[in-house]
């Protein structure tokens, strides 16, 4: 009977639409051994038609509550001009009292515990506004030099008390996300008080990268407890916090130009965190941070090649030149080819989410390199750069062969056309030489059609056109 009653109890609670995690709470409040509670859930439940009827209500009642919010700030905001520093402060409080309360209340209920989550969310979302509005009207922070920042840092370090005090008295999964971002938001408040401002300072974007990349890890812990709900929070929480950083210390890289090595040195330890990840069967997270790196590599080193500074750092140029320029693009294009081959070998050791992107920096190598040869031959006869592109072009043709890449066969022959047609017109414009060359060529790309095939069928049992 007794398990009977577990049975029911945790269907009932299943088709009101509580997760597992707030069902197991309660149950061990109540004496509930953990593995009769574990051996219940595993049971088959039947899916209850109620669940989608719930659901909705749920979303009806998030609804209503950002209505209500909308409303009450539009009411205040027209009213607001003509209040007293304590009327504005209880315009704010009452309805964060109500708010309370009534959440309070309806989560000691056991069929209302969502909707009193609902009201203590509606009060959480209220409550730094009510900080704010309590601060600025009581003048409680004296002006001065980022004055408005050490607001911000009160504001929001109470705000993180009052979350981390509410999933403390009432158990949610949401009260992790609130608490995690408050945490974010105080730290960056600090760190603009103290002086360290994030549109000036890239140190500030690299110690918030710290506690946003810890998230991950604190994803994986939520995740072997069983706490998933909790773990996509974090993962939201800190992958915000990352976009952010990097997008303030990009805009920061054309100021402070070490900042773009930094962060191409950053590409290669998330890949490595991805690897770690996945390794640890956590492909969901891995993934994320494996298409991190990838995009901190390639914008990284895409930045670099832009203005040559692979080479004009090495001469001391402080300005580099077109032909630096030029120059630099072919090197990170081979550098390019090189992170595709390494990724390439990471799938045979098991890391096959990471060796995914070998596609991308397979197409960029070749189109850097034949297009940093190509626009070094440009703006006159340079017999060098014209002859290395023919080379090149070739030998990544060729070599499709062996490695069965496509993107080594299309741009090997997009660049060979390329390099006919402007041979031609440089060499050989308005003469008899240029529909000579356009036929030579034409027989040596059949030519070399041929052979290529014959050479894939005699010595490798390879085929790129599929």
């Amino acid at each position: 009977m007794a398990n009977n009653s577990l049975d029911e109890y945790i269907n009932k609670s299943l088709a009101l639409g509580f997760s597992q995690d707030q069902i197991r709470v309660v149950l061990k409040t109540k004496g509930w051994d953990d593995n009769a509670i574990t051996t219940a859930f595993n049971k088959d439940q039947p899916a209850p038609r109620e669940s989608t009827k719930f659901h909705a209500s749920k979303i009806l009642l998030y609804i209503g509550g950002l209505i209500t919010i909308i409303a009450g700030v539009t009411y205040i905001g027209t009213s607001w001009s003509t209040w007293n520093a304590y009327i504005r402060i209880l315009a704010i409080f009452i309805p964060l009292a109500i708010s309370y309360f009534s959440g309070a209340h309806l989560f000691t209920k056991t069929d209302h515990k969502h909707n009193g989550i609902v009201f203590l969310v509606v009060g959480s979302l209220l409550f730094p506004l009510f900080l704010y509005v309590f601060v600025n009207e009581l003048h409680l922070v004296p002006p001065g030099d980022n004055f408005h920042y050490w607001k911000g840092f009160i504001i929001s370090f109470f705000s993180l008390i009052n979350f981390l005090l509410l999933g403390r008295l009432y158990k949610h999964p949401s009260w992790t996300f609130y608490s995690l971002a408050t945490i974010l938001a105080s730290l960056s408040y600090l760190l603009n008080g103290l002086g360290i401002e994030s549109i000036r300072n890239p140190l500030h974007s690299w110690i918030m990268m710290v506690p946003s990349t810890f998230l991950f890890y604190i994803c994986y812990q939520y995740e072997k407890s069983q706490e998933k709900s909790k773990a996509l929070y974090a993962y939201l929480v800190g992958l915000a916090g990352l976009v952010l950083s990097f997008l303030v210390l990009f805009g920061l890289s054309y100021t402070h130009n070490y900042v773009v090595w930094l962060l191409l040195l950053s590409g290669g330890a998330y890949f490595g965190f991805g690897a770690w990840m996945e390794k640890r069967s956590m492909q969901a997270y891995g993934s994320t941070l494996y298409f991190i790196g990838a995009v901190l590599t390639f914008l990284s080193l895409t930045r670099l090649a832009s203005e040559g500074f692979y080479i004009s750092g090495l001469l001391g140029v402080s300005v580099p030149n077109l032909e630096l320029v030029q120059w630099s693009q072919v090197i990170v294009g081979a550098i390019f080819i090189a992170i595709a081959w390494i990724l390439n070998k990471t799938a045979s050791i098991g890391l096959k989410d990471g060796s995914r992107y070998r596609e991308l920096f397979y197409f960029m190598g070749p189109l850097f390199v034949l297009g940093g040869v190509y626009t070094l031959g440009l703006n006159g006869q340079h017999i060098f750069y014209e002859t290395l592109l023919l080379v090149l072009s070739l030998v990544f043709i060729l070599s499709s062969i062996y490695t069965n890449l496509k993107q080594f066969l299309y741009f090997g022959t997009l660049f060979l056309v390329v390099y006919i047609f402007s041979i031609g017109a440089e060499y050989f414009k308005d003469s008899i030489g240029w529909p000579l060359t356009l036929f030579v060529a034409g027989i040596s790309s059949m030519l070399i059609g041929i052979v290529t095939d014959r050479l894939k069928k005699k010595f490798f049992k390879t085929d790129i056109s599929k």
